[in-house]
């Protein structure tokens, strides 16, 4: 047995064992509470679909693993070009309306149109792939100019990336793009990058945004955008922290239904929780089986299971401390640490979400929410973390990162080989 695990499921022991609990559970919560979905599904359908994305998730992680992580930044460099074209064509080009006008994209991108249909046979969304993509891509980039003198044109074409990424999620989806410049803005400090540089990129893409914001608000037929809701929001958070704060006429416009509606069904797990599938807010709460599926599993497990849950996270977050730190090369280092700020920010901000501490978001709850993006990007962080968990630093030293080319023909070598 041991001798099969070693050969076919490599790396860190307990980041398996961490993983399969998460797939167990959300098979468990999910089934519970998509029952309020109305649609022409049974939950039964939507558990058989939820198993579908979790197979395929768990085949991606294990391809990820089985190959070296130094050969994923191949991976990394030509996505980012691939995830540029879908948030472009998701953002300009998706086909919701018989008309391509600036209205129609207006309403599109109101109603959360951030999906891009393949092949006419099932959809994916851009944002979360071109954030682990960038993550990935912006980890190498660290990694080979760690302590050189970077040139003009290399700092260029990053930062175009950056900025791309991040302003064509914004379009839709202010979260997600707020996570995006926050996890690669963490990497770069934990890669040591020159200060200037990071100064550079994030004020390039605040007075960005600070523009975009303007121009929205003054002429909001111009191009699509969600100013409008994420205002919205910022009042509804604002209505229920401080509602002194706001006006009566502001009062009266609030929309606080999915946050009291989450609020009630946390309040009503108490300690031990009403028992799995025993939910009832599930049928009031909208979007219950991803965005706010951790009040549903709090109401069912109690504080005790919210609690565990949280538990694992944390558990998860220090054994990917340990493996950064062991990492052979400084690549691996600067992958695993962003990939882990990704998984955690995501579970930090669903959480958050849940108990009202911050404004309502469209972030999953990484393993456990319904979705099939979001579990296969979040599998294959897992995997690619795994990789990295297999090649242990031996010694003090670590070994030289290579550059895109050179990782080519590294690869070529090895294909030569066989």
């Amino acid at each position: 047995m041991k001798e099969f695990l070693d050969k076919y499921l490599r790396g860190d022991r307990y980041l398996w064992g961490i993983t399969l609990f998460f797939t167990l559970f959300s098979l468990v919560v999910v089934f519970s509470a998509v029952t309020n979905l109305r649609d022409n599904s049974t939950p039964t359908q939507y558990l058989w679909r939820h198993l579908g994305f979790i197979v395929t998730g768990l085949a991606v992680m294990w391809v990820a693993h089985a190959f070296s992580y130094k050969y994923h930044a191949l991976f990394f460099a030509v996505a980012v070009w691939i995830t540029i074209f879908l948030l472009f064509y998701a953002a300009f080009f998706t086909t919701g309306s018989a008309e391509n006008t600036m209205e129609a994209l207006n309403e599109r991108v109101t109603n959360d149109r951030r999906w891009v249909r393949l092949f006419n046979t099932f959809t994916i969304q851009p944002a979360l792939f071109a954030w682990i993509a960038f993550v990935g891509y912006a980890a190498h980039f660290f990694a080979i100019n760690y302590q050189k003198k970077i040139t003009r044109k290399r700092m260029m074409f990053f930062s175009l990336y950056f900025f791309l990424i991040v302003m064509l999620v914004v379009l839709a989806n202010f979260s997600t793009a707020f996570l995006i410049f926050s996890s690669v803005v963490l990497l770069a400090f934990l890669a040591y990058f020159p200060m200037r540089y990071i100064f550079w990129a994030v004020g390039a893409i605040i007075a960005a945004f600070a523009l975009f914001v303007l121009i929205a608000k003054a002429a909001p037929d111009l191009f699509p955008n969600r100013v409008d809701t994420w205002a919205k929001r910022i009042e509804n958070y604002v209505a229920i922290i401080k509602p002194d704060m706001l006006t009566e006429e502001q009062r009266e416009k609030v929309d606080d239904y999915q946050v009291e509606r989450s609020k009630m069904a946390i309040a009503k797990g108490y300690w031990l929780g009403q028992g799995p599938g025993e939910s009832t807010m599930k049928n009031f709460l909208p979007q219950s089986s991803s965005d706010f599926i951790y009040a549903i599993l709090t109401e069912e497990y109690g504080m005790v299971g919210a609690l565990f849950l949280m538990g694992l996270y944390v558990l998860l977050c220090y054994r990917i401390f340990l493996i950064a730190k062991n990492a052979n090369s400084f690549f691996g280092k600067l992958l695993v640490l962003g990939f882990g700020a990704v998984i955690m920010l995501q579970a930090v901000v669903n959480m958050a979400v849940a108990v009202a501490f911050i404004p309502v978001t469209g972030q999953n709850l990484p393993f456990i929410s319904n979705g099939g993006t979001s579990l296969i990007t979040t599998y294959f962080m897992m995997g690619c973390i795994l990789s990295v968990s297999a090649q242990p630093r031996k010694g003090e030293e670590m070994a030289k990162d290579m550059t895109i080319v050179e990782t080519f023909e590294d690869m070529q070598k090895q294909y030569d080989k066989l």
